[in-house]
């Protein structure tokens, strides 16, 4: 899936200028929150991930993904 050009104009206006590291804590993340910063996560995904938009199932990474 890519993002249209959309999505990538509209992102110019909306770049990360400084990140900190949070801690794996609801109360941490919640703070973060009220005091009004957002905040995201990343993960790597294998290709089969994609997989899930047809049939609602994740399933696992074939040995050419690994």
């Amino acid at each position: 899936m890519t993002p249209t050009m959309e999505a990538y104009q509209s992102a110019k206006d909306h770049k990360i200028l400084d990140w900190l590291r949070l801690s794996i804590n609801l109360n941490e993340m919640k703070s973060c929150l009220a005091q009004g910063y957002p905040f995201t996560f990343g993960a790597e995904l294998f290709d089969s991930f994609g997989q899930a938009i047809r049939s609602g199932v994740v399933p696992m990474p074939s040995a050419a993904e690994l």
